[in-house]
């Protein structure tokens, strides 16, 4: 059976260094499992980076494997 994990990010609100940050850090802690990331809540809103969150989010599910 293949492992597999799942990270749940909610509420970004537009911080986009803390989300690349976070991102990192799920990224390291699978090492080498397959893994996926689920967004919930608002992606902008008082944030002070709303379009780079919004540009990279998109970027990332363009190169994500199908």
């Amino acid at each position: 059976m293949n492992e597999r994990m799942t990270f749940a990010i909610g509420d970004i609100h537009g911080c986009f260094e803390e989300l690349r940050s976070l991102l990192d850090v799920c990224r390291k802690s699978a090492a080498n499992i397959e893994h996926d990331f689920l967004f919930l809540g608002d992606y902008v809103d008082r944030g002070p980076a709303s379009d780079e969150v919004i540009t990279y989010l998109m970027q990332e599910q363009a190169s994500a494997p199908s």
